[in-house]
């Protein structure tokens, strides 16, 4: 009888440790992404001809490489962002940026880099949200202009 308890024991001990675990997938936003105008709330003064990121993500960082084709000419720029919060310098522009919960948030440093940014996925991983949010920018001639939040949607 001892023995019986002794197993049951041992058996509901190894369904609770199985229940207990977390299995928590990390965000992997991973892929090649094309810019969707129609479903997208920018602030765009020239809609691009095309617009594609192509990402690249490990444990510890996440490569951005960006295509935009306007009128004919191509602008590619390459983004690197480090997910420990130990911060970035891509051109002139200093973030920092941490993986938290379901999203990839990246915070500027100073005023002049523009504003922070939030990058996640939609649950089937086929839809890339990147939210801009309101920031100032001054102006030369006095007084400041104010950007709305802008929400960049693109699709695999």
């Amino acid at each position: 009888m001892k023995r019986i308890i002794f197993i049951w024991g041992l058996i509901f001990l190894s369904l609770t440790t199985c229940f207990a675990q977390k299995t928590e997938t990390k965000l992997n936003i991973s892929g090649k992404w094309s810019f969707d105008e129609k479903s997208s709330r920018v602030l765009v003064f020239q809609t691009p001809e095309e617009y594609t990121l192509d990402i690249t993500q490990t444990d510890t960082e996440v490569k951005i490489e960006s295509k935009i084709v306007r009128k004919g000419r191509i602008f590619t720029t390459e983004t690197i962002l480090y997910l420990d919060g130990r911060g970035e310098v891509n051109g002139k522009i200093e973030s920092k940026t941490v993986l938290k919960g379901n999203a990839i948030i990246r915070k500027m440093i100073s005023k002049l880099s523009g504003p922070d940014e939030k990058y996640s996925l939609s649950k089937d991983g086929k839809k890339l949200t990147i939210r801009r949010s309101v920031y100032t920018r001054p102006l030369s001639s006095g007084g400041e202009i104010t950007f709305p939040v802008e929400h960049y949607i693109f699709k695999k």
